[in-house]
């Protein structure tokens, strides 16, 4: 339920909003991304005769990825209402999560695509190289590094979050002698824009499954899929790459 708290002097329309997307990211989102990494793990073998493994367990990393980033959305949506109050620790956490999911969300879509092209555009015209790229100890190897890479870049969050005590504490960049200026940068999260494009950052989580099971059921029901529906899957991964690099491209750092 959307309770209204105006410590902030913030328009309570501005709040209502985001309040109802987070919430509906997390009691769609979560539960869908779940569903998908249930669905794969248990069809797995039936998936692979018709669909290359290595996109199955990038497709299923990112499902799992998703899924943690939106644990966070109860999270975020007190933040939003109430200030942030549970400590430094707490604080540094939450954005290493949220930066680390981020990252690998953006390789994981980014090996996806460039899977699907050697695959459909090159692996008809040279069948060794497709036999090289269905190697799925490669992905697995390729996954644990792209998991190290995104913690190894997001711990400098872990140096430089901390709990700002305002009349509304928060949760943001901080150097003992800039906090004050760290709070007024943070005053762009209540405004619209700066609401927005936070929400942005779960609701991609929430679209990813849909855009991607839409991908792979065209794929399991078209085997011989024709340059148009190649052209739709493309389209698909597009999109969801877009919304990941323009989460990633607003989020703080």
């Amino acid at each position: 339920m959307c309770v209204q708290h105006n410590s902030s002097g913030v328009e309570p329309g501005v709040k209502v909003a985001p309040c109802l997307l987070l919430g509906a990211c997390f009691m769609v989102g979560l539960p869908v991304n779940i569903a998908v990494i249930f669905d794969i793990c248990r069809n797995y073998k039936s998936y692979t005769s018709k669909v290359n493994p290595n996109i199955l367990l990038l497709v299923l990393n990112l499902a799992l990825v998703d899924s943690v980033a939106l644990t966070t959305s109860p999270l975020v949506l007190y933040t939003l209402f109430w200030g942030f109050t549970f400590g430094d620790a707490t604080c540094q956490m939450m954005y290493f999560i949220l930066t680390s999911c981020l990252f690998i969300s953006v390789v994981t879509v980014t090996a996806i695509s460039i899977n699907y092209f050697l695959i459909v555009k090159l692996g008809v015209a040279n069948p060794r190289l497709m036999a090289q790229v269905s190697r799925r100890r490669r992905e697995v190897v390729f996954l644990g590094g792209v998991w190290a890479l995104a913690l190894l870049f997001s711990i400098s969050t872990l140096f430089t979050r901390r709990e700002i005590d305002t009349q509304d504490p928060v949760c943001h960049l901080h150097r003992a002698e800039q906090a004050p200026a760290a709070y007024k940068r943070l005053k762009l999260f209540r405004d619209p824009a700066g609401v927005g494009m936070k929400s942005l950052c779960l609701l991609n989580s929430t679209i990813n499954p849909f855009l991607y099971a839409f991908a792979l059921r065209r794929k399991l029901n078209r085997s011989q899929a024709s340059s148009k529906n190649n052209t739709g899957m493309s389209t698909v991964m597009t999109t969801v790459m877009t919304v990941d690099m323009t989460a990633v491209s607003e989020s703080p750092n």
